[in-house]
């Protein structure tokens, strides 16, 4: 009696492991979406005075997606704007720079950064923003005054 048991129990094991990789298989992949950020860059105030003449500016701008499972980050674009403090727009006229970043909803958040670096005659300054976007947010305009 007990080696009649034995096949059928096995045969059970067999279909019950089966079953759990199919359904493992069968798990839809989550299709990426896209989030738009414009950023917007321009002079924060008036730099027409001759102290101001010298000064350079660098702007690094970045956006990517961060892995809210693993915290690890993925930069899918980045740029760097270098040109004298003079040379940037006041905001009416602003330059405007827009990027579209793809991510899954369920794993992702688009993260943006800019760095803003000045170098007048060697003396050097340099500022930094980094924000998580909310994940329902489908547009994000970063203001960026220099």
């Amino acid at each position: 009696m007990m080696f009649k048991i034995i096949p059928f129990v096995l045969l059970l094991a067999i279909v019950a492991v089966s079953c759990s990789k199919e359904a493992d298989q069968a798990a839809p992949q989550e299709t990426p979406v896209n989030r738009q950020v414009v950023f917007s860059v321009y002079a924060a105030r008036d730099y027409s005075a001759p102290t101001f003449r010298q000064i350079e500016t660098s702007l690094t701008l970045t956006a990517g997606v961060m892995n809210i499972e693993t915290g690890m980050f993925t930069k899918t674009w980045d740029t760097v704007i270098t040109r004298s403090i003079l040379d940037f727009p006041l905001e009416e006229q602003a330059l405007t720079i827009e990027k579209s970043i793809p991510l899954r909803l369920n794993k992702e958040r688009v993260q943006v950064a800019h760095s803003i670096r000045y170098n007048n005659n060697g003396q050097l300054s340099q500022t930094a923003n980094f924000e998580t976007l909310p994940v329902d947010q489908l547009r994000h305009l970063k203001k960026i005054g220099l």
